[in-house]
């Protein structure tokens, strides 16, 4: 039986939740694109770096996308309960919804509903993020590259082509943009691939692991297997055709108006060159590129883009 205070207590709780609830103004410390910034975009990460190079006007917009993907994506990890992940992967289907409305309660949901009031972003689309973090719920792994390619198109194609439509890129993008989202998802997933297998998440598709001669218990291990390593490699080399095959399918304007999604796709080439020459070291550590090199590299695509473009 609870004591007088502590019925005192949850009274008071429950109406000051009411009043914020009533206010639409849920007590966060940041502003919303301040929030998604630090979600998506804080010191060291690619993100920051790519963004700017990109129009101020157009930073928060970008973001927001960015951030809701990045909530959907962490679901699954956060949440290893189904049930859990289940009933928080249902609340990002309504704050989007209230997020369309005008009535969103948190700062990524607050972005995106402010993002959503400048921009015409397809529905689908988010539609279909939101059916990558079903995936998330429902499999573990795939068994071929078709299974795989959906996902990987539904986590970044979907994104990125929402984010497309901010940056300007014209309706003949859709194709290079699809590749691009798919080689920087499936490197995405790369960078994570100890973290997921600890969980028992194995996204490489079995298929490919059964042509390696790859069991799943091999990812368990302290270091990376010849056998293992050679999955890796095939890999890698995957993700960067489909980043060659994006940005070549580039028309000139859509080069120049997606010039962040070619930073990225840089950085992408950059990581995956840098765990070859770590011969794939995944499972006991998280390489990343330093802030200089990632400040370098976007210079530099952003100097040789202003060459070609005179």
């Amino acid at each position: 039986m609870l004591t007088p205070h502590l019925k005192a207590t949850a009274a008071a709780l429950k109406s000051r939740l009411a009043a914020r609830i009533a206010a639409n103004k849920p007590e966060y410390p940041m502003k919303p694109v301040e929030y998604c910034e630090r979600l998506v975009a804080a010191p060291g990460m690619p993100w920051r770096y790519a963004l700017r190079k990109v129009d101020p006007a157009l930073r928060a917009d970008l973001l927001a996308v960015e951030a809701l993907a990045a909530e959907l994506a962490a679901i699954v990890r956060r949440a290893h309960e189904p049930r859990v992940a289940e009933a928080r992967l249902n609340w990002w289907r309504e704050e989007y919804a209230r997020a369309r409305q005008g009535r969103a309660e948190s700062p990524v949901g607050q972005a995106l509903s402010m993002a959503l009031g400048r921009e015409e972003l397809a529905e689908g689309l988010f539609e279909e993020m939101f059916d990558a973090a079903d995936m998330d719920r429902q499999y573990t792994g795939y068994r071929d590259w078709d299974d795989l390619a959906l996902y990987l198109y539904r986590r970044g194609s979907a994104r990125l082509l929402l984010q497309s439509a901010v940056l300007g890129g014209s309706s003949r993008c859709g194709k290079a943009v699809h590749a691009l989202g798919q080689g920087l998802e499936l490197v995405a997933l790369l960078k994570q691939l100890g973290q997921d297998a600890s969980f028992g998440r194995l996204y490489l598709p079995s298929a490919d692991m059964e042509r390696f001669s790859v069991r799943p218990a091999d990812f368990m291990q302290p270091q990376v297997g010849d056998a293992l390593r050679g999955l890796l490699d095939f890999e890698a080399e995957r993700a960067r055709a489909l980043l060659d095959q994006g940005e070549q399918a580039l028309a000139q304007d859509d080069a120049q108006r997606l010039l962040m999604f070619r930073i990225l796709a840089d950085f992408a080439r950059q990581w995956l060159d840098e765990v070859r020459a770590d011969n794939f070291a995944l499972l006991d550590r998280r390489i990343e590129l330093t802030p200089w090199r990632l400040l370098w590299r976007a210079w530099r695509v952003k100097r040789a883009a202003v060459r070609s473009f005179r």
